[in-house]
């Protein structure tokens, strides 16, 4: 008997204002994210009065940290349809934290699958040496 498995993607659709993306959802992919996040959301707040005084400076966290993560060209899509930083910023943070639900929801998924398995496997393995 063949047991066919099939592995989930790791592309996470997302759709914004209309605009489908596709985030890789790779372990690579999100740790490189992940340092570049930190870092854009360290500099924003290191620099934040200089910011205020360079909005370009601001723009160009933003641009970098959503075309890293939705693919290069993203930012300028999505800011022709709402020509603001402050609210793309903001469109940003809601990406990272639906991001970051969705992988923890896989963890507890896997997790729950992995003790009822281990649950199966131990029932399996009590029936096969004769124990209940």
């Amino acid at each position: 008997m063949a047991f066919k498995i099939e592995l989930k993607s790791t592309v996470i659709p997302f759709t914004i204002n209309g605009l489908d993306f596709e985030i890789d959802g790779s372990d690579e992919k999100l740790k490189a994210f992940n340092t570049k996040y930190v870092q854009l959301l360290t500099e924003v707040k290191e620099e934040k009065s200089n910011l205020l005084e360079n909005e370009n400076k601001y723009q160009d966290f933003v641009q970098e940290a959503m075309d890293e993560l939705l693919g290069t060209g993203s930012f300028a899509r999505l800011y022709e349809q709402t020509p603001s930083v402050i609210i793309l910023f903001d469109a940003l943070n809601q990406i990272v934290d639906s991001l970051m639900l969705s992988i923890l929801s896989r963890v507890e998924v896997e997790s729950s699958i992995n003790t009822l398995t281990n649950k199966k496997k131990k029932s399996a393995l009590n029936w096969l040496v004769g124990k209940k």
